[in-house]
């Protein structure tokens, strides 16, 4: 190879992979937090079974290998999950994969504190980490955000016989 078509290869090196990581921005897959349930309640180390969907915001399909992720409550570290499950998610799709959590005794008293002292219903969640594709070497890393409002049972309850 001449050393002007090395040249210019090494220009235009860092525009092509800039491209590929805007490409890879707007179609990368948005995690939501559907459900999580408590499995085994030990003093110093809590298991949770959590479902998430995973949201294919690409024309391809997603050939998901497995997920690695850290879950943040309130802002602040709760737990780390992991699945090997398998799933393919058609373009421009979602799925649901079920995953496992652990958390320390430290994270589910820092959460319980923050909730007590915010006083509102509802709480942040922050979804950090890796979605692992079949065939390929690295794996696809998100960072998702949202908000859960939980409605107090009283505000859902009917009223007491008698009143309107």
């Amino acid at each position: 190879m001449s050393p002007l078509y090395l040249r210019i290869a090494v220009l235009l090196l860092p525009l092509m992979l800039s491209a590929c990581a805007t490409l890879q921005d707007e179609s990368a897959p948005k995690i939501k937090l559907v459900n999580i349930q408590p499995e085994e309640m030990g003093l110093f180390d809590q298991h949770y079974r959590v479902e998430l969907r995973v949201i294919n915001r690409s024309p391809r399909p997603l050939q998901v290998r497995g997920i690695s992720f850290s879950l943040e409550l309130n802002g602040r570290d709760f737990a780390d999950g992991v699945s090997n499950h398998e799933v393919v998610i058609p373009g421009l799709s979602s799925a649901k994969i079920q995953a496992e959590l652990s958390s320390s005794l430290f994270g589910v008293l820092n959460q319980v504190m923050e909730m007590t002292n915010r006083g509102e219903p509802g709480f942040r969640y922050r979804i950090a980490g890796t979605l692992y594709l079949r065939g390929v070497t690295f794996g696809i890393p998100f960072d998702s955000e949202d908000e859960l409002v939980l409605e107090r049972a009283a505000h859902e309850a009917p009223p007491p016989p008698g009143q309107p």
